[in-house]
């Protein structure tokens, strides 16, 4: 992903941005538009053609808004829950989740990283 952009007060998020490929991530394009004054607060764009992948643990607590597509999660006891466009939800850091989604799902994140040695 690129590198945030230096920022003061207000920041616009384009949601149509152009991505860039996430190194060993094929088929994932992302972009952080902004970063915190906690550095392990940032905001930006991602996207991915089909994908499914079990994710566990989850690296951070996350909000993300279903800009395009379809994005389906599964949790370890086997509730299912689908993301529309428009839709918005939340991941804590550390669930233990199946993910998927749909050709061109993109969704906008904000994501709040676990401070170094905090085990949630």
């Amino acid at each position: 992903m690129s590198e945030a952009r230096e920022v003061r007060g207000v920041v616009q998020i384009d949601p149509h941005a152009a991505l860039q490929a996430v190194p060993d991530d094929a088929g994932e394009r992302a972009d952080v538009h902004f970063v915190g004054a906690n550095p392990g607060f940032t905001v930006g764009l991602w996207e991915a053609g089909p994908l499914s992948e079990a994710m566990a643990p989850y690296p951070s607590d996350e909000v993300c808004v279903v800009i395009e597509g379809e994005i389906r999660i599964t949790e370890v006891d086997g509730t299912r829950h689908v993301f529309g466009r428009g839709d918005v939800f939340a991941l804590r850091c550390g669930a233990e989740l199946a993910w998927s989604n749909s050709e061109g799902a993109r969704k906008i994140f904000i994501g709040l990283s676990a401070p170094s040695g905090i085990d949630r």
